[in-house]
Order: C-alpha cells, then sequence, then structure tokens
C-alpha cells in the first residue's frame, strides 16, 4: 500500500458542509461568488487567503490561493451528495496556474464518503513548481470493490512560505475520463477496515476547543489502541493502549496545543480499525 496521505486546513470558523443533491462539485467553474467568497465552499484559512481572480482558464473567474506573513497555509473545501445510481468517477480534473518558488506544496483530495465515515481517498500533492499558463491537471481516485459511497469531499490545501508564491484552480469535474498529466505524486488510503467485530465510535464535541472524547464500544473485549494523526499521517498522539472489555468506554483527549484543522483518530485493535476526522476550531 501507498504511503498515507491526510491533510490538514487552517480554520477561521466553525466548519460546516454544503451538501448538493447530484454528483457534480459545487460551483465547480468559481463564477459565483458571495462577499469574496465562492459560493458552495468553505474557506479553511483567513479569509484573505482565498480570493477571486480575474485571470481566468474559460468564464469570468477563477480562484486564487496566496501567502503573506500572518498566516502559512490557505484552503478550500466543498461536499457533494453522490447519486444512488451514478457511474463512479475516478478522476477530479481541473486547470491550474502556479508559482511555487521556494518549494511551497499544493495537495488535491477527494474523499468518498459512506454515512458520514470517510472510507477511501485519492489526492496529489506537488511542490516547488511553476506552470505560467493554464494546464489541464487530473487526480487519481480510488474505491474499494464492492464499496458504494453516498457523498464525496474535496480539498485543496496550499502550503507555502513567500508572499510572491500562489496556485490558481478553475473548471473542475469529476469524470471516468481523465485530462492533462496528474498532479504531482498521486497517494491513497483505506480508512476504515472492520473484520472480526463492530465498532462504533463517536469525538466530542466536534469541532473541538481544548479538552475532547472519544467514545467507541466494543462487541468482545480486545487490546485496543487510538492514535491521532495530523496531515502527513504523522503520529501526533498514542491516546491509549491498553486491553479493554466489551461494552461502552470514554477516553478523555486534550488538543489545547493542536492548531486549527481537521486530524483523524485511528482506534485499532485485534483485527480491526476504525478511522474518523475531528475538528480543531478555536
Amino acid at each position: 500500500m501507498k504511503k498515507p496521505l491526510l491533510f490538514l486546513f487552517l480554520f477561521s470558523s466553525i466548519f460546516l458542509i454544503l451538501k448538493t443533491n447530484a454528483q457534480t462539485i459545487p460551483n465547480a467553474n468559481f463564477e459565483n461568488w458571495t462577499d469574496g467568497l465562492p459560493d458552495g465552499w468553505i474557506i479553511l484559512s483567513p479569509k484573505a487567503s482565498v480570493v477571486q481572480s480575474t485571470d481566468k482558464q474559460n468564464g469570468v473567474f477563477s480562484v486564487k490561493f496566496t501567502m503573506n506573513q500572518s498566516f502559512d497555509r490557505s484552503g478550500l473545501a466543498t461536499n457533494g451528495y453522490m447519486l444512488s445510481t451514478h457511474t463512479f468517477s475516478y478522476f477530479l480534473n481541473g486547470y491550474i496556474k502556479a508559482n511555487l518558488i521556494k518549494g511551497e506544496s499544493f495537495i488535491a483530495n477527494v474523499f468518498y464518503v459512506r454515512n458520514s465515515d470517510q472510507s477511501h481517498t485519492g489526492g496529489s500533492e506537488f511542490t516547488g513548481l511553476s506552470r505560467t499558463s493554464w494546464t489541464p491537471f487530473h487526480v487519481s481516485l480510488f474505491k474499494p470493490v464492492g464499496y458504494t459511497p453516498d457523498s464525496f469531499e474535496v480539498f485543496f490545501v496550499f502550503d507555502g512560505t513567500s508572499s510572491l508564491s500562489y496556485v490558481m484552480i478553475d473548471n473542475l469535474n469529476l469524470s471516468n475520463t481523465a485530462i492533462g498529466d496528474e498532479l504531482g505524486t498521486s497517494s491513497y488510503f483505506g480508512i476504515e477496515s472492520v473484520l472480526n467485530q463492530n465498532i462504533n465510535s463517536s469525538f466530542y464535541p466536534n469541532p473541538t476547543i481544548g479538552n475532547a472524547e472519544i467514545e467507541f464500544s466494543l462487541t468482545s473485549s480486545s487490546n485496543i489502541n487510538i492514535k491521532i494523526y495530523d496531515v502527513t499521517g504523522r503520529l501526533i498522539n498514542a491516546v491509549l493502549n491498553e486491553s479493554k472489555s466489551s461494552g461502552v468506554h470514554k477516553i478523555q483527549v486534550n488538543t489545547e496545543e493542536l492548531q486549527n484543522g481537521i486530524y483523524f483518530y485511528t482506534i485499532a485493535g485485534d483485527g480491526f480499525s476504525n478511522t474518523k476526522k475531528f475538528i480543531v476550531s478555536k
């Protein structure tokens, strides 16, 4: 299996999700804006870091990710429903212009989601590249055999250091046919596998501002390992590693030292694992 690719985004407000009624990306061409924000998208960083641009691949506008001295990441997220009778799309397509002069990175990612649990994903990252003209790109997506998601989440994040660097994207779509080259290095990871027992877990409150609680239930006793990861797959905190009996368990988690953003907690036991996301928004 390829190396896991997780993603962290900075937040300026509580995380909200917009859903549509079709297998389409809301405002995928970034033509519609309200109060300086692209309709159907959530800004995952200070508002000034994601701006409307008249330099476009088609239409009137595109979206531009920028840097300045007050922050070092910018990002967008959106969500849509999958049609129950759809044909799965295996590529995220779009157009890009970029000037990454100091090795900054840009990440594009799509999560397939089932019953509010992220279950499989495809993503790509490139660093230190310059695209002086609008260039078609695709991101490869991955889906397990027999897996049927009910929705999807699209994320972009620009991680930079120079105020002269930027990334612009335009005219996105989900498709079974790829355009252009793969955007950087493709990665994926399976997010949930339940083999020998059923396990339910929740993170509360979510979003959290400090102390939180992971609650999970076991149908039989098992040695339980709980870990928290950041966007690179780096282990942030080994929360628990001990035997637990069947029943409901509650584990306290302190997130006060974590930056605002999306994280993942994994509960692993004897023959099963379960991973879900939680949000830190202070």
